[in-house]
């Protein structure tokens, strides 16, 4: 089940990621985070090869970031057709090759799909957006305590905007993308 394997990876160091709930039952919260998996899934689509978000990040599988070459390059990039582990030299050039490329809002994920020969296994890929998912739901938790309270089904609705917007990331003149939001945390309500 999707919340026993996200309550596996990369635990809080007190206690659970917080789905528990007095209001709902295990499994419809279960129900919820898998229904936030595959709408992402649906939405975002599985790319298992890498591309570059509209602001030019290294980005591959359902929306996963990667933050720097070496993290990149380090993924179990395969051959496509061989299915055999990519060396580091495959891994190196498949790097080199997608940074060259353009982005932008008008260049979609699939115009890098043949740019490469290397591709991430599905299992990973599915691995990956679950801990993303619970990266999202710690972050959230953290920063606004009645996100806390919310049912699971309101929780997956935020979690989804924030996966798509970073509705914690402040813009460029500094102010915060989500100001009610953000007002909640000030409160402590």
């Amino acid at each position: 089940p999707a919340l026993a394997e996200m309550e596996k990876i990369k635990q809080p160091k007190k206690g659970r990621i917080g789905w528990d709930s007095p209001y709902e039952s295990r499994e419809e919260i279960e129900k919820n985070v898998r229904g936030l998996e595959n709408y992402l899934i649906k939405e975002e689509g599985l790319k298992p090869f890498a591309y570059r978000d509209t602001e030019g990040n290294r980005t591959d599988c359902v929306g996963h970031l990667s933050p720097d070459e070496k993290t990149h390059i380090a993924q179990p990039w395969r051959n496509a057709r061989t299915k055999l582990p990519a060396t580091d030299a495959e891994r190196r050039k498949m790097d080199a090759s997608l940074m060259a490329l353009p982005y932008g809002k008008k260049i979609g994920a699939d115009f890098y799909k043949d740019k490469t020969d290397l591709e991430l296994p599905e299992e990973y890929c599915r691995d990956l957006l679950r801990q993303d998912i619970v990266q999202r739901h710690e972050e959230l938790s953290r920063n606004f305590p009645a996100y806390r309270r919310l049912n699971s089904a309101a929780q997956m609705g935020i979690l989804e905007t924030h996966f798509n917007a970073n509705i914690l990331r402040k813009k460029d003149d500094g102010t915060v993308k989500w100001p009610a939001l953000r007002a909640d945390r000030k409160s402590g309500s």
